[in-house]
């Protein structure tokens, strides 16, 4: 059936008149996968190149019959086996068992180090098994494996501090409009304020009350009367700053300090 549909393919493709659209089609190119994908299909091409090998097979594919060898347990601690990794590795993968593929080259090295540790030097079994071994050593440095997961590591390092710094750098963005607005604000209103102390006096509160309020302000700026005009004039400028930094507590103790100088002032030359 399979050759008769091969047949009826090829009539078709050669038959006069008909012709598809998809032959005057630019094919498309072939998606370049990316480091985690060449390295996950090297993982599975080094696993079916030795599977493929029948002695290999034989004696790697399966769990140890620990009932042939009853003192295996006493040797081998973490039995494993290449069968059992080939029937679980899809599955591994998919579900996350394997984390990245070092865990996986970790399994396939345990096979070969139980094997080693098990059979005497000598013995046919782990002469295989010590061959088997840097047969895989071979097959995991051709195909790139971890060079590849190095690569893909780096990419989702890049992509998480990329990740970070975006939302920092928005913040950061938007911060530096809202100091400029309030900066470019503050002059403004000191360039409509007059020379008059009570003009200064609702510039500032304005200034102010922008970024913070409350009775402790309301109290300071009752006796802003006491100050005189060139001290208005400064405290109005550091406000200014004060304003494009936020800094509204540190404006509130300056504030407060050169009203405490000027009460002291007063009380002195009234004696």
């Amino acid at each position: 059936m399979a050759a008769g549909m091969r047949g009826a393919t090829a009539a078709t493709s050669q038959g006069g008149g008909r012709c598809s659209s998809s032959e005057h089609e630019e094919p498309h190119p072939k998606r370049r996968k990316s480091p985690a994908q060449l390295a996950w299909g090297g993982v599975r091409s080094v696993l079916a190149r030795l599977l493929n090998q029948p002695a290999v097979q034989h004696v790697f594919g399966t769990p140890v019959n620990i009932l042939g060898y009853p003192d295996y347990l006493q040797v081998v601690q973490q039995p494993m086996d290449l069968g059992t990794i080939q029937n679980e590795c899809c599955s591994r993968l998919q579900d996350g068992w394997y984390a990245t593929p070092l865990q996986f080259r970790d399994d396939v090295r345990l096979v070969w180090s139980n094997c080693l540790r098990y059979n005497p030097p000598g013995d046919w079994v782990h002469e295989l098994g010590s061959g088997a071994s840097q047969q895989f050593e071979e097959l995991w440095q051709l195909h790139g494996v971890e060079r590849h997961w190095r690569e893909h590591e780096a990419q989702q390092q890049a992509a998480a501090a990329a990740a970070v710094a975006a939302p920092a750098e928005r913040q950061a963005t938007q911060a530096n409009r809202v100091q400029q607005q309030r900066l470019a604000d503050a002059l403004v209103a000191l360039g409509e304020a007059d020379d008059e102390p009570l003009s200064w006096r609702h510039a500032l509160h304005k200034l102010l009350k922008a970024g913070k309020g409350g009775a402790t302000l309301e109290g300071i700026l009752s006796r802003w009367g006491q100050l005189p005009k060139q001290l208005l004039q400064e405290l109005y400028e550091e406000a200014a700053l004060a304003a494009s930094r936020a800094d509204w507590q540190g404006m509130e103790a300056r504030l407060q300090r050169a009203l405490d100088a000027a009460a002291e002032n007063a009380r002195a030359a009234s004696r």
